[in-house]
């Protein structure tokens, strides 16, 4: 996109190619550096996955007990 604009196509020329707002277009051509906006959130259920699903294979738990200790937790 900045590559465009640098080449002479106007925001609003953009703005129709690329199906964004104007104001869009023209925030990421100014944007000197880009990073995702979202952070992976933890979930309460992360740090026990490991255990559980090894408790399953050594044949602690069955399938079923699985997803009850998951919907628990």
């Amino acid at each position: 996109m900045k590559t465009a604009y640098k080449e002479g196509q106007t925001i609003a020329q953009l703005a129709r190619t690329f199906q964004l707002d104007r104001r869009t277009v023209k925030k990421y051509i100014h944007l000197h550096t880009w990073s995702p906006s979202r952070q992976v959130r933890r979930k309460a259920i992360d740090e026990y996955v490991t255990q559980a699903l090894e408790w399953e294979q050594e044949g602690h738990l069955s399938p079923s007990s699985t997803v009850r200790i998951y919907r628990r937790i």
